[in-house]
């Protein structure tokens, strides 16, 4: 009579043991479904900050120069994020380098300029898109020396999880032979004159660009790159990315 008892104790215990079991691999599947799901939400957006560099602020005689670039910063110690800074600090001494023309002009004018003037070379960044992996940064820049000035404004475009730089046919919605249709369109509309020769499709992946949220990409033309005009143009078109 003591044995059945026993083997019934023993299959007591086994069910105990196998409901733990189900327990504890439900919880695993779980914690492994969710890991993909938080690293992603991760890496979708960077947190960013911004940085003053400053190359010149004096006077010469009546004349003050200004060279500063306001650079985008992203924050994290990540391979990409530490190629992406790089890239914008390329872009930033890039662009100061300007300052050596300006101080040259301010030496030369100020013996001669009788009224207060700024000369300026200046860039100030701003993040324009930040979402689905990838960060877009437009820079607007000023240049004046006592004559006639130039605005210009161009587009840093990166993948978040590999630091690269994006070009605008791999963002653009349609096919490159119709965004360098479209283009000519918007800009002969604009001006039947300007310059249009180098807006094909072997070009696009080269243009100057940035995104806007709302599936938008904002092509951009420095100054006399249409032909005439010391300022920029910019045409938006169809991203993929909203």
């Amino acid at each position: 009579n003591i044995q059945p008892k026993k083997q019934r104790r023993k299959r007591s215990m086994t069910k105990k043991q196998w409901k733990k079991i189900s327990l504890m691999s439900i919880l695993c599947l779980v914690l492994v479904c969710c890991v993909p799901v938080i690293h992603a939400d991760a890496a979708s957006k960077a947190k960013t900050t911004t940085k003053k560099v400053t190359a010149v602020n004096k006077k010469y005689g009546k004349i003050k120069v200004e060279s500063y670039y306001k650079k985008v910063v992203l924050k994290g110690n990540s391979k990409a994020v530490k190629k992406i800074n790089k890239a914008i600090q390329k872009d930033c001494k890039t662009f100061l380098k300007g300052s050596d023309s300006l101080v040259s002009y301010a030496k030369m004018d100020k013996k001669t300029k009788k009224y207060a003037d700024t000369y300026v070379n200046t860039a100030v960044s701003k993040v324009s898109y930040n979402n689905k992996g990838i960060i877009s940064i437009v820079v607007s820049t000023e240049w004046y020396a006592g004559g006639v000035g130039n605005e210009d404004t161009y587009g840093m475009t990166f993948d978040l999880k590999t630091g690269k730089k994006i070009t605008l046919d791999k963002v653009c919605a349609d096919k490159t032979s119709k965004v360098a249709s479209t283009l000519k369109k918007k800009i002969l509309k604009e001006a039947a004159n300007l310059d249009v020769r180098n807006v094909t499709k072997n070009k696009v992946k080269d243009m100057s660009f940035y995104l806007k949220p709302g599936k938008k990409a904002v092509v951009c033309f420095g100054p006399y790159e249409l032909g005439w005009g010391g300022w920029v143009r910019t045409y938006t078109i169809k991203s993929k990315y909203q």
